[in-house]
């Protein structure tokens, strides 16, 4: 192991990647598990969703399913999150740069109502983007 790599050690998180089936998305999925994170692909497509996840979870060793949503709906992003919390048990990694807003909301009503939710908050363009969900 490189000296200091452990500082970017994710064992142990969770990460919900928007757009997560291909391009930079993809890239960051695969970047979040090369450094130990379970994943949540989200698509619009279901199919490449759940193919990507079997191709990095076989690849990084790691837990990772796909999930169709169009994140630009806020019941597709609400589902989205409860579905985070269920399959995945918390969230502790969202990387939301397609439709920010309704993403950003769906995490923020989550943590108000779940107990499985800290207050940990991370913003870009002053909305919530990160929150921090255990069991």
């Amino acid at each position: 192991m490189l000296p200091g790599i452990k500082q970017f050690d994710l064992s142990g998180k969770v990460a919900v990647i928007t757009g997560g089936s291909k391009g930079l998305g993809e890239a960051m999925a695969a970047g979040l598990a090369s450094a130990g994170a379970d994943l949540m692909l989200v698509s619009r497509n279901d199919a490449e969703a759940k193919a990507k996840a079997a191709k990095l979870a076989k690849e990084y060793d790691c837990k990772a399913i796909g999930f169709a949503a169009d994140v630009s709906r806020q019941a597709d992003t609400e589902a989205m999150a409860t579905e985070a919390i269920d399959a995945l048990g918390r969230v502790d990694i969202s990387s939301t740069a397609p439709a920010l807003t309704p993403v950003a909301l769906s995490m923020n009503s989550l943590t108000s109502s779940s107990p499985k939710c800290s207050a940990s908050t991370s913003t870009v363009y002053g909305l919530p983007v990160e929150r921090s969900c255990r069991t």
